[in-house]
């Protein structure tokens, strides 16, 4: 599913796909899905769920964060 969505639209979209838990991409952290507020900047544009990854885009500096679902 490469459509921007949002934070709630893709925690319903992941836990469908039976992922509980995400961190940020190269950490070393789990958070459980539930609990995840979305990237920690308030400028995300929209999230991508491609496969068990989640990208975090940024609408101010045009960044790309991602992350890993489990």
């Amino acid at each position: 599913m490469n459509q921007p969505l949002t934070l709630e639209e893709l925690k319903t979209e992941a836990q469908k796909r039976s992922h509980l838990i995400i961190r940020r991409e190269g950490g070393i952290a789990w958070c459980p899905l539930k609990n995840w507020k979305g990237h920690s900047t308030s400028t995300v544009v929209c999230y991508r769920l491609i496969g068990n990854r989640v990208l975090a885009s940024t609408g101010l500096d045009k960044d790309v964060h991602c992350y890993t679902l489990s």
